[in-house]
């Protein structure tokens, strides 16, 4: 299936772009601010299209919702349960699976490390309320 090249760059721009790690309602949303006119299912299609090939990565939380990441450098992520943030955390795939080998000495073949926690700003409204 042939994709609509402008749209196609304006999808990977805008998730490049975003720290955020936006969902396909998200990017669809920023498109309709850039007044950029489509489909939500064509952002579907574009975003799985740009994960399949490399470009843009897709983060699947517990919850089943999709996010998804411009830097598609080796790192970890770290997801606030209070405000729904994904963090980039400076973490790589070769040094979790170096601690698994060194702590049990498995092979890791895969692996998918969701942290989850309440992040600094989240810590500081609570703690501010009291």
């Amino acid at each position: 299936m042939k994709y609509n090249s402008k749209l196609r760059t304006a999808i990977k721009e805008i998730v490049c772009a975003s720290y955020e790690h936006p969902t396909a309602e998200d990017v669809y949303l920023m498109m309709q601010n850039k007044n950029i006119n489509t489909s939500i299912s064509t952002v579907y299609r574009n975003l799985h299209q740009l994960s399949e090939e490399g470009i843009i990565k897709e983060i699947v939380m517990p919850s089943g919702k999709v996010h998804y990441d411009g830097r598609t450098y080796d790192h970890g992520h770290a997801y606030c349960i209070s405000c729904n943030r994904i963090y980039d955390l400076s973490i790589s795939d070769k040094e979790i699976d170096d601690l698994v080998a060194k702590e049990i000495g498995m092979k890791v073949l895969n692996h998918e490390i969701t942290i989850k926690g309440i992040c600094k700003e989240c810590m500081n409204k609570v703690n501010k309320q009291k």
